[in-house]
């Protein structure tokens, strides 16, 4: 469940916010970017279209990529991380791309060799940058004020008392709820009852957030200062 966090600023140099990346995320993002490098031109429509899911924090169909493009699942996956990573970068910097793609040659999270074919999608990635900014800003207003969701997980286990207990056995949820704030993550129990509350209101929250964006999308468009 691990995941890797680069803020989205211009304020600090791109080369210092990726000197902190770990071995092992720098490693499977430079492999990202060798199969993207991999992709005919033909298919970038397609890997653009998974890229602005990951970036609408959908999850993207890598499936129904990997088989477009013959190649593994995994591999799909890879190709969106990476250009997910490089599109967000670029959509909340005032570097050009050519310079950003240089400058992470640099920091050694793409391989030089791959820059010629990395070089051909550029113009395609500058296409989907305006509604890739409106997607972040609307993110940074969202995440402004408290540390956001970042995953849940759950596993069922079963409690077993002793003789002294009366010999009971009951189920016990252990969740663990993760935020991107690294001191805001907690380990806790639910009984049955918890996780059928929790249903419950999470579908009544689902319905007025349904119901939010449908009002929302009557407002009328404002314009903006944007270039």
């Amino acid at each position: 469940m691990a995941s890797l966090h680069i803020p989205l600023t211009d304020q600090v140099s791109l080369r210092d916010l990726l000197a902190t990346m770990p071995d092992t995320a720098r490693s499977g993002i430079k492999r990202g970017f060798s199969i993207v490098a991999t992709i005919p031109e033909s298919a970038y429509p397609d890997l653009l279209k998974a890229t602005l899911e990951s970036a609408h924090q959908q999850r993207p169909k890598s499936e129904g990529l990997a088989t477009k493009l013959n190649i593994k699942v995994g591999d799909a996956t890879s190709a969106i991380a990476a250009l997910a990573m490089f599109s967000s970068i670029a959509a909340s910097r005032s570097e050009t791309l050519e310079k950003l793609l240089q400058e992470m040659i640099d920091a050694g999270v793409i391989a030089a060799a791959d820059k010629p074919s990395l070089v051909r999608i550029l113009p395609a990635i500058n296409n989907i940058q305006p509604e890739l900014k409106k997607t972040f800003s609307t993110q940074m207003i969202a995440n402004a004020v408290l540390p956001s969701f970042d995953g849940f997980e759950a596993v069922l286990d079963v409690r077993i008392g002793d003789l002294e207990s009366g010999g009971f056995a009951a189920p016990v949820a252990i969740a663990f709820l993760d935020t991107d704030a690294r001191d805001h993550r907690l380990w806790f129990q639910m009984t049955k009852e918890d996780v059928e509350t929790l249903i419950t209101q999470l579908n009544s929250l689902l319905t007025r957030f349904k119901e939010a964006e449908a009002l929302i999308g009557k407002w009328p468009a404002t314009s903006g200062g944007g270039d």
